[in-house]
């Protein structure tokens, strides 16, 4: 379920445990999935959805793409943090970053990105209202912190 022309899926339960996923990330991710296309800050891609692989932090699993597809989200499966690999996969230069400490808070910021391009607005006003309400970042001070 999703507003205006985002549609949010659900990821196979079965899929998600034979990955690792488990606890709330699996939960949400289950139950409320994430979007198929979220105006390109997240991009489903059901090719390599859940394919696993070790980042710095841990094992991880891919879950979707950021705008053009050089930057990824994974979710590691032993914290359920959101990480994100920075630059082509395997390329020089690949950087990996936290970006949410959970698979619920990664939920409100692409929901406050949705209600953002779904709003239609585009003037100043519209970004600086998307900056003051960003309750995903403000509800995960670790990971606010790692971006600065």
């Amino acid at each position: 379920m999703g507003m205006g022309d985002v549609t949010w899926l659900p990821y196979d339960e079965q899929s998600l445990a034979s990955s690792g996923v488990s606890g709330q990330a699996a939960r949400l991710l289950a139950e409320r999935g994430l979007p198929a296309d979220c105006n390109r800050m997240f991009v489903r891609d059901r090719d390599r959805e859940l394919a696993d692989r070790e980042l710095p932090a841990g094992r991880a699993v891919f879950l979707g793409l950021f705008n053009e597809g050089i930057d990824s989200y994974w979710l590691l499966t032993d914290s359920g943090a959101v990480w994100m690999l920075r630059g082509c996969e395997g390329g020089p230069g690949e950087q990996y970053g936290l970006v949410n400490t959970s698979v619920e808070h990664l939920v409100e910021v692409l929901r406050t990105w949705e209600t953002f391009v779904c709003s239609g607005k585009s003037d100043g006003t519209a970004c600086a209202g998307l900056r003051r309400h960003r309750p995903g970042r403000r509800r995960d001070p670790p990971a606010r912190r790692r971006e600065r």
